[in-house]
């Protein structure tokens, strides 16, 4: 309750009850089935994710280094260094030290029945009262009709 009380009295929330932050959460996880806390400082993240949406294989919280090893397993090898240069913990560290806040890519990888499909990963640093470096990572999957886009738009590879 202590973080709660605290955020109340900073007046981040302008009067929104907790209730209604709940409300928001739920929205952003409707929108984005998978959210990583990420702690880039400790190497450590926490999941939180609708079941059957992606990385079934992972724990739950671990080491992040993991993820990326993991992603970059089913992601199109056409996009693997794109994942590696957007998401390792060494390069978002390189790039919330230069003072940016986010960064985004669409990628290609394997999903059910492995089968490739667009997914958009967008990390956003967050402020953390001990010093570490933290982020949050949301991710969905395109829709069919976006995926024909963006494959149409940037070249990239045919949907298997």
């Amino acid at each position: 309750m202590k973080d709660k009380d605290r955020i109340e009295e900073s007046g981040l929330l302008n009067g929104i009850s907790m209730e209604d932050v709940v409300s928001v959460f739920e929205a952003v996880l409707e929108a984005y089935p998978m959210i990583l806390l990420v702690n880039l400082t400790q190497n450590t993240y926490t999941m939180i994710k609708e079941d059957g949406f992606l990385a079934d294989e992972l724990p739950r919280s671990g080491v992040y280094d993991n993820v990326v090893d993991y992603a970059a397993q089913i992601v199109h090898p056409n996009y693997q260094k794109l994942l590696i240069d957007s998401f390792s913990r060494e390069q978002l560290l390189n790039v919330f030290a230069q003072g940016k806040k986010e960064s985004y890519a669409k990628l290609y990888q394997k999903g059910k029945g492995q089968n490739y499909q667009w997914v958009i990963v967008r990390v956003i640093r967050v402020q953390d009262k001990d010093g570490d470096v933290r982020e949050v990572c949301m991710s969905k999957i395109l829709g069919p009709e976006q995926g024909v886009e963006f494959r149409r738009m940037s070249g990239g590879p045919a949907a298997s």
